[in-house]
């Protein structure tokens, strides 16, 4: 089974749940992104953007936020979005999304060395699944499934930052994340459909002015601190999430 295409950049599924990634910084070859939950009601784009984010605290100082987004795939950090679950209500990914003990070290889960914006995702997608609101393919064995092939899908299409590539559909789990890594009789770049391709044909956005993403007409959010996603980032500007 191939990887589903996807298409542009247009958020077309209505009460769906979306997993997406946005571009932050590179560390040691590989692509750090910050990760958040994006469910849209009966009008996508539009939608509800659930993250885990310290902005305005200290590094790694996470709290939840939950923020009307008008097009999230404006960002200008924006890489893919990924459809997971349809349907699925509002009420359910939030009732879920406080269910998480964010930041307490008691219910981080093991071999995770502290609560970052990946792990609250994931958490949040095993509630979703042990509450019966959302049901995966058989494929997927567990959530670091889902972390893998977001991981990839994102890092295959990292040319398309601040042009985000959407799959409206959950097929793109049904191929087992583990079965396309690397040394894992994974398929390689020669076995990526064209259209997934990031050849470097399609720059990245680097315009000059933050993209409005929200429903309010707000622009991006730059915090005093910079956002952090798996280690402490000290880079000279706050860290762009693009909403």
């Amino acid at each position: 089974m191939s990887l589903s295409v996807p298409s542009p950049n247009d958020i077309t599924a209505k009460n769906a749940l979306y997993i997406t990634l946005q571009f932050i910084y590179e560390d040691n070859g590989k692509n750090k992104y910050h990760w958040s939950l994006f469910h849209t009601a009966n009008e996508p784009p539009k939608g509800n953007m659930f993250h885990a984010t310290d902005t305005n605290r200290k590094p790694l100082d996470l709290y939840t936020e939950t923020r009307p987004i008008r097009d999230p795939v404006l960002s200008r950090s924006m890489v893919v979005a990924l459809m997971v679950a349809q349907p699925v209500t509002w009420e359910q990914v939030s009732f879920c999304a406080k269910s998480v003990r964010l930041m307490n070290p008691k219910y981080l889960p093991l071999g995770e060395p502290r609560w970052t914006c990946r792990v609250w995702v994931k958490e949040v997608i095993k509630a979703l699944q042990k509450s019966n609101y959302i049901s995966l393919p058989e494929s997927v064995k567990d959530v670091d499934d889902i972390e893998r092939a977001c991981q990839l899908l994102a890092d295959l299409h990292i040319n398309f930052q601040g042009d985000a590539r959407v799959f409206n559909d959950p097929g793109w789990l049904a191929v087992s994340a583990a079965n396309q890594m690397p040394g894992s009789g994974a398929p390689d770049r020669r076995d990526v459909p064209r259209s997934m391709e990031t050849d470097g044909s399609r720059s990245r956005y680097w315009g000059p002015k933050a993209m409005d993403t929200d429903a309010h007409g707000k622009r991006d959010v730059f915090g005093s601190r910079p956002m952090d996603i798996d280690s402490p980032y000290y880079g000279p500007k706050p860290m762009n999430t693009g909403f």
